[in-house]
């Protein structure tokens, strides 16, 4: 997998940051996230611009530092907890809200305008969300752990 083995962890880190930075430093780098029946790869990116995802069924996804600030931004907005969204729908659509996470991080991360198709990223980022104790995942929902609230 990657090349990074151990990213530092500034002082001006955002916490997000430094709880994904502290776990995966931890594993060298990078590891293996069970997610249901599912296991996923993540490490590093190369570059240190956030965390490259690789699942057996797709091509590696780079998950910028971005995609996870965003992510608990609108969840912050919505009291610490936003609905997941779903992708397979049209942004802006009643089931992909610009206030979903899918939705919130498609129009402000990737610059998606309504109406169109955007990439399919919340299991992505509840996974390593999750894995690194931020927060918890329902069904259609993510939570902030209480301490990052």
């Amino acid at each position: 997998m990657g090349e990074v083995k151990f990213v530092p962890i500034h002082n001006w880190d955002n916490c997000i940051a430094c709880a994904i930075k502290g776990r995966l430093n931890d594993q060298g780098g990078e590891t293996t996230i069970k997610n249901g029946t599912s296991k996923f790869e993540i490490s590093y990116a190369d570059d240190q611009t956030g965390i490259v995802f690789v699942s057996g069924k797709t091509a590696p996804v780079l998950l910028t530092w971005d995609v996870f600030f965003a992510t608990i931004d609108i969840m912050k907005q919505n009291g610490g907890k936003a609905l997941k969204g779903d992708a397979s729908k049209k942004l802006g659509s009643k089931d992909l809200k610009l206030d979903t996470i899918e939705g919130y991080v498609a129009s402000t991360i990737f610059g998606k305008k309504k109406n169109q198709t955007v990439e399919k990223n919340i299991v992505r980022i509840g996974a390593i969300l999750k894995w690194a104790d931020i927060v918890k995942v329902g069904k259609d929902y993510l939570e902030l752990n209480e301490e990052y609230k």
